[in-house]
């Protein structure tokens, strides 16, 4: 065997690979039995580092053994280290609150007119950008690790007459500004209210949402930011992972999400792809949230599903490029369970939801039957809840304007790499046979 391994690693022989490939899957089968996970799952990771067999059926079907038996992913406590408000809110609303860096924890909230960035670890505010005159309504940045690097990305923030402002926090001012045209519309903005609103600092265009459920492209290549595209009867929008699509909740009987070309502005107002979610006969749903991944493919869809005078809340987690529902989470009653925000781990391992009761729920996509925790507390409802890049904090913004901090302290039963959530939901393929027979 250690012959065989060698050769492998040595000369490339693809004779020896498949040797050793079988070996590593025979000794990873061996310990499955013996019940030792651990080692099974290491003579896993050797098999899928062979040239040719990361994703091979044999080391897929043993992962899929492996995964209720490794991932008792513990969370054993979620404690509040920090609350504080904004004193100079003066009974003003905070409307936005974003995570800067982990490490230190840096905090960004629009306080009306002024962007201020917060040492969550003391609840001071280290730095105050002000230039807009309207309230700012949106925050739009890409935080990551470290301070000093979150300071390189632009922060962007849109108010409520339509202006958008760039900022460089090294320099502490703003270093472009934008106004919103046709001048009527920008008139009417304040009425009609932005719902949501996302920048995309590549190619200087940016996605708005008003309450009269039109969504519009905003070319901001110039000084201003111009109208280009608009469409109609869009309920909510979020951002595919790394702008690889617009997923778009139509005003609609019947369960539609579709995708949009993220990239390309020609093509922004036609669909490449159309998403049906599933539903039991004779019931209707509606749409209440979204919440894609960061770095997968998936989407969870917030829904309230009728059926006679029942109304359930589920949670339906779909793949976006292979446009199926991959899981249905039942969460119970409509009014105590409905979700106002989701929010997910940098990982796409784990993901949060703020409900409309006031409780935050921690999910994981291994154990997906019940929550892995539990937040209750005199916060009122949740308007922003959000992970820090590393997953150990989960920052919430409530309707009592108080931003809470909790730590959340990991422990895995068994020390092992976690898997990779893309090969959590492996489709199984069908043999001739199953095929021919059409057996499953």
């Amino acid at each position: 065997t250690n012959l065989w391994l060698s050769r492998a690693g040595t000369q490339g022989d693809l004779k020896a690979v498949k040797q050793a490939f079988s070996v590593h899957v025979k000794r990873g089968e061996e310990h499955f039995v013996a019940g030792s996970f651990a080692e099974a799952w290491s003579e896993v990771e050797r098999a899928r580092a062979l040239p040719g067999y990361e994703r091979a059926p044999e080391t897929l079907a043993l992962v899929s053994r492996l995964l209720p038996k490794l991932h008792k992913v513990r969370l054993l406590s979620v404690h509040e280290t920090r609350a504080f408000k904004d004193t100079t809110l003066a009974g003003h609303k905070m409307m936005d609150i974003s995570v800067l860096s982990s490490q230190p924890l840096r905090l960004v909230t629009a306080s009306v007119n002024v962007l201020r960035i917060w040492n969550a670890e003391a609840g001071s505010c280290v730095q105050a950008l002000q230039g807009h005159v309207h309230p700012i309504s949106h925050i739009s940045h890409t935080g990551t690790r470290e301070f000093e690097a979150a300071r390189s990305n632009p922060m962007v923030s849109f108010a409520t007459n339509g202006s958008i402002r760039v900022w460089d926090l090294r320099q502490g001012e703003c270093c472009r500004y934008f106004k919103l045209v046709p001048q009527p519309f920008s008139d009417m903005l304040e009425e009609r209210k932005a719902r949501r609103f996302a920048w995309n600092s590549q190619k200087d265009w940016a996605l708005l949402l008003t309450d009269n459920s039109e969504l519009h492209l905003l070319n901001c290549e110039q000084q201003q930011a111009v109208i280009v595209k608009t469409i109609r009867g869009i309920s909510d929008f979020r951002i595919g992972q790394d702008w690889s699509s617009v997923i778009l909740s139509k005003e609609s009987d019947r369960p539609l999400l579709e995708l949009f070309d993220a990239n390309r502005q020609t093509s922004s107002d036609k669909v490449f792809a159309t998403l049906l979610l599933p539903q039991a006969k004779d019931s209707k749903f509606v749409v209440t949230q979204m919440g894609p991944s960061p770095s997968q493919p998936y989407c969870l869809i917030a829904t309230q599903e009728t059926n006679g005078a029942d109304v359930q809340v589920r949670l339906k987690l779909v793949h976006l490029k292979e446009r199926r529902s991959l899981h249905d989470f039942a969460l119970g009653q409509a009014g105590r369970d409905t979700i106002l925000q989701i929010c997910w781990t940098q990982d796409s391992m784990y993901f949060a939801c703020a409900h409309i009761s006031g409780r935050i729920t921690i999910w994981s996509l291994h154990e997906r039957e019940t929550p892995l925790w539990e937040l209750t507390g005199p916060w009122g409802r949740v308007h922003r809840c959000l992970f820090d890049s590393d997953g150990r904090y989960l920052v919430s913004l409530g309707s009592d304007m108080v931003v809470r901090v909790f730590e959340l302290d990991w422990s895995l039963s068994a020390n092992v790499k976690p898997v990779p959530p893309g090969e959590l939901f492996v489709e199984k393929k069908q043999g001739f046979l199953s095929r021919l027979f059409g057996r499953k």
